[in-house]
């Protein structure tokens, strides 16, 4: 028997709607922290069900993802524009919006975002990394016959990087981006 459940996520609370098929919906509000809604799917999937969540994309759903799959048989990240729209209504508070995703999670129309795998993310992080970026403004900030000296000196600098990620078994470290900058 399948359970699923929708989770609308907020800083102060998050609230579940569970939905059985043929039989009565529930809905529970949790604490905001990851081990609230995991206290939640263990007491859900009492009785033997199989837990299918889903929850809406936000900054943290990378995170939240990594953190939460585990603990559920599926779980999907939705965007929250297109169920809107498949919905076509304007009553909106956290427990419709919840029961929205349960819903619609049911039938198999829950209009999913991909979410690459926690390696995949992590190396994309390095695009942001300040100490990267610091350092690639200082060197193009040069004469534009260095341009090319440049992006050969940011490259091996990636490269570095991504040697200490490989040695070190970490997948990305703010610290030891700033160690291999100060080292070259």
């Amino acid at each position: 028997m399948d359970k699923y459940i929708g989770l609308d996520m907020d800083c102060k609370k998050t609230v579940g709607y569970t939905i059985i098929p043929g039989k009565k919906e529930s809905s529970a509000t949790l604490g905001p922290d990851i081990e609230s809604i995991r206290r939640y799917f263990r007491q859900e999937r009492q009785g033997g069900y199989r837990i299918h969540a889903a929850f809406e994309i936000s900054g943290q759903a990378g995170f939240l993802y990594d953190q939460l799959l585990e603990d559920v048989d599926s779980l999907h990240v939705v965007n929250p524009t297109k169920m809107t729209w498949i919905y076509r209504t304007a009553k909106k508070n956290d427990r419709i919006d919840a029961r929205k995703m349960a819903v619609l999670l049911s039938i198999g129309e829950l209009p999913e975002v991909y979410m690459p795998s926690k390696e995949v993310r992590q190396w994309k992080v390095v695009r942001y990394c300040p100490g990267l970026r610091a350092f690639y403004e200082r060197v193009m900030a040069g004469q534009q016959s260095r341009k090319k000296i440049a992006i050969i000196a940011l490259t091996r600098k990636l490269l570095c990087i991504m040697r200490a990620m490989l040695m070190t078994g970490e997948l990305f470290n703010e610290k030891l981006v700033q160690e291999v900058l100060k080292a070259a």
